[in-house]
């Protein structure tokens, strides 16, 4: 403590969250986007997923997982986390059964960055159609979406650029392997 004038001064205050103050706030504002509040909140506690629609909150954008393995010179999901939280800096969840028997990476950008989305080798999810989504907490390999960068805050949603960036790279290097992505 300070003192300013003989008058002790105390420190200043410190924002405090806890894990679950964090995860809290993030399942609330994920919530805003499915139809029944309560009946996401009940399927992420009864099966760790839920139905939400993205529309307003953000644009998803659906990579196969060959594409994100070829880009990142890795062949699963927990070995791609790193690369993927310093490469696109926003949330992603991986699905088993994204496309097909593969899996599939589903980036999360912010709203309306899916109008521009011209790449092939990914698509945009449907804005108003309602996208499988893990419980904010769900951070390990499930039979359902996982996911493999969690969502951080609102506010840090993964970049059109970057994610643009890094479908090319697996596209073209499944180009020169004689691959080809599922899209």
């Amino acid at each position: 403590m300070s003192t300013d004038g003989g008058f002790p001064q105390a420190p200043p205050p410190e924002a405090v969250t806890t894990r679950t103050e964090h995860q809290a706030a993030v399942s609330h504002w994920l919530l805003a986007g499915a139809r029944s509040a309560s009946e996401a909140h009940t399927g992420w506690e009864e099966s760790g997923t839920a139905w939400l629609c993205p529309d307003q909150l953000f644009t998803a954008v659906i990579v196969p997982a060959d594409v994100v393995h070829a880009a990142l010179g890795r062949s699963t999901p927990r070995a791609c986390a790193a690369p993927l939280a310093s490469t696109l800096v926003g949330p992603v969840f991986y699905s088993p059964e994204g496309f097909g028997p593969q899996g599939a990476y589903t980036v999360l950008l912010p709203p309306h960055t899916g109008e521009a989305w011209d790449v092939p080798g990914a698509v945009v999810h449907p804005a108003s159609a309602l996208l499988l989504v893990p419980d904010p907490g769900k951070c390990e390999p499930t039979e359902g979406p996982w996911w493999v960068v969690p969502l951080a805050s609102p506010d840090q949603l993964g970049s059109l650029y970057l994610l643009t960036a890094l479908v090319v790279m697996g596209r073209d290097r499944l180009g020169r392997s004689g691959g080809g992505p599922h899209v």
